[in-house]
């Protein structure tokens, strides 16, 4: 017969924490340099810097660690080639300038105008802080555009058909720019509104000027109020001009913006890629007509004589001819 007994003394424990008082957990530890390790007699481990001189490879992993990582860096450079390129065209051929408007528990807000131009067109800006005004809020009207059937009708700083108004300093205005933000409770807000100096017209098949709601690229510019603005309004009007082939520079997108000096545009002033001013091309169309008035009158003159020497041989022809009878029966 079995005794079982012996079990009933017996003691089970699965429990991490009955461990014998001498056992130790492993250690690992990392030298970045040369370093001393003392064992002592009841077993104990000292780690403290070693006497020895540095090994090469030592200084060598230091060096790599304090480099930055190269990837970074021309990411970094890449980033800030990008947004100087980003502001010379926010104001290429144009200028900068910034509106106070009143925002909802905001007191007054300032926005920047960035415009810029090319020979056909004027790309308008206007900065805003998503936090107060939704992008899907922003709406854009514009007034006074010309047709695109016209869009080569207009005449000097005007147009010979469209929307034409004076203003009180004798200045033209040609249609107005009007944006607005409205918010859930319909309440709008007018961020921008000004009017051109110029014509514009709408492009094919369109009966409105369109825009394009822009990020930022960052919040540290120049004009004042960039802080809080994180998009762009963005609007491109078409320039409509006097004849085709013809380029007007315009000093201001806004009436209310202060004017640029033209003459320093590089397109203008560029021998190569020099465009006609209109009176320029006025001139040019005087000597042409000149001309042409000119040539007209020597090619009459011409003909004339051409006209006279051969009504002469004629008569002299049927002057020489002989006379033959004709007999006629009774």
């Amino acid at each position: 017969m079995v005794d079982y007994s012996k079990w009933d003394r017996m003691e089970f424990s699965d429990s991490e924490d009955d461990v014998e008082p001498n056992h130790q957990a492993p250690r690992v530890t990392s030298l970045d340099t040369p370093g001393r390790v003392t064992i002592g007699t009841d077993g104990c481990l000292e780690i403290g810097e070693s006497s020895l001189p540095p090994n090469r490879s030592c200084h060598a992993a230091a060096a790599v660690n304090a480099q930055p990582d190269q990837s970074s860096v021309k990411e970094l450079a890449r980033k800030k080639q990008k947004l100087q390129q980003w502001r010379e065209e926010l104001t290429h051929n144009g200028g900068t300038h910034h509106v106070s408007i009143p925002a909802k528990d905001e007191g007054h807000v300032e926005l920047p105008i960035y415009w810029a131009q090319d020979r056909y067109a004027i790309t308008l800006r206007l900065g805003f802080p998503d936090r107060l005004f939704s992008p899907k809020s922003i709406c854009v009207k514009v007034t006074g555009a010309l047709n695109y059937k016209d869009r080569f009708s207009a005449v000097g700083s005007g147009a010979m058909s469209g929307y034409k108004e004076m203003n009180e300093d004798g200045s033209a205005a040609f249609g107005e720019i009007k944006i607005t933000s409205a918010a859930a409770d319909k309440h709008e807000t007018v961020l921008l509104c000004d009017k051109l100096p110029r014509p514009v017209f709408l492009n094919q098949d369109e009966d409105d000027v369109g825009f394009d709601i822009e990020d930022i690229l960052t919040e540290q510019t120049a004009a004042p109020g960039d802080q809080l603005c994180t998009k762009f309004v963005t609007i491109t009007l078409s320039k409509a001009v006097p004849m085709e082939g013809m380029t007007i520079w315009w000093e201001h997108a806004l009436l209310s913006l202060p004017k640029i000096d033209t003459t320093q545009i590089r397109e203008r002033t560029n021998p190569v890629d020099r465009v006609m001013t209109v009176e320029e091309y006025n001139e040019s169309m005087d000597r042409n007509q000149s001309t042409a008035s000119a040539g007209d009158a020597s090619k009459k003159e011409a003909f004339a004589k051409a006209w006279n020497e051969a009504h002469q041989m004629f008569r002299e022809k049927v002057k020489a001819k002989e006379k033959q009878e004709i007999n006629v029966d009774d």
